[in-house]
């Protein structure tokens, strides 16, 4: 599954002026933030055994997440960054929720929603999505 299609589809459908990029960490992620910035990180990637003799075929499940960085430096309470923090978190839903990867097994569904952190007024937010695809032994 290429996280790039994740990244891509995010930069062509979120209809906001967000800048969506890749991120090997959070803590990169975090030392490097600007405002309004999407970072879209694989979580996790796991299979149960095939269960065939042959050709192994198993069915993977790939969790994806997209870490969501708003800032507002004129708003100390925070309220602005948290409205826009909305408005971020509904472009990446529109984009992802029901969306196919090329090679996935079904459409992808959004799984939760977490805060990471607000620290110098910025929210940091984390959603996470999840879809399948198979993993088929080459010969």
């Amino acid at each position: 599954m290429r996280i790039g299609a994740w990244i891509e589809r995010l930069k062509a459908s979120s209809g906001l002026d967000i800048d969506a990029r890749g991120a090997a960490s959070l803590a990169r992620a975090q030392a490097g933030h600007g405002r309004d910035t999407v970072y879209v990180v694989p979580l996790s990637e796991n299979a149960p055994p095939s269960g065939v003799t042959g050709l192994t075929r198993q069915r993977a499940t790939v969790r994806v997440a997209a870490v969501i960085a708003v800032s507002n430096l004129r708003d100390e309470s925070g309220a602005a960054a948290a409205t826009e923090l909305e408005l971020v978190r509904d472009a990446v839903r529109a984009a992802w929720l029901g969306w196919q990867p090329e090679g996935a097994g079904e459409p992808a569904e959004y799984r939760s929603g977490r805060l990471l952190t607000f620290a110098d007024r910025t929210v940091w937010w984390q959603d996470e999505y999840e879809t399948t695809y198979t993993i088929t032994q080459e010969r």
